[in-house]
């Protein structure tokens, strides 16, 4: 008897446990780098299309010292898609080190926001 009423009780809990991802409050950003050709790229993704579509994104190079800032390299703003590419020659020169990208957090309004993410290391030699 117990059994049976644990589960639904448990079901019936989940539904309320974890909050829609298109309403307010904060919508999940992960980002994504790739150092082949061009020469950084990666996409933005998130359940909400507002989150993906025209984020800036910044590429940074790591400087190893972390009392010296990291070299801010370029910026682009994603498409609808989620998709940005920074080319190495138009915003820099690629030398051998470690590079990511961030995504800073974006205000929507109305109490809602797109969290910030930082992608993982991608590193050149």
């Amino acid at each position: 008897m117990r059994k049976a009423i644990a589960f639904p009780l448990c079901l019936s809990l989940l539904a309320f446990a974890a909050p829609p991802a298109v309403g307010g409050g904060a919508a999940n950003v992960k980002i994504g780098i790739k150092s082949y050709l061009p020469s950084f790229h990666g996409k933005v993704d998130s359940p909400r299309p507002a989150c993906k579509e025209r984020r800036v994104v910044y590429l940074y190079r790591k400087k190893g010292n972390r009392e010296v800032p990291d070299r801010l390299l370029g910026q682009d703003l994603t498409g609808r898609s989620g998709r940005w590419e920074i080319l190495e020659g138009e915003q820099f020169t690629l030398t051998p080190g470690i590079y990511y990208a961030v995504a800073p957090p974006l205000p929507l309004g109305s109490g809602a926001e797109c969290q910030g993410d930082r992608s993982r290391k991608a590193y050149v030699s």
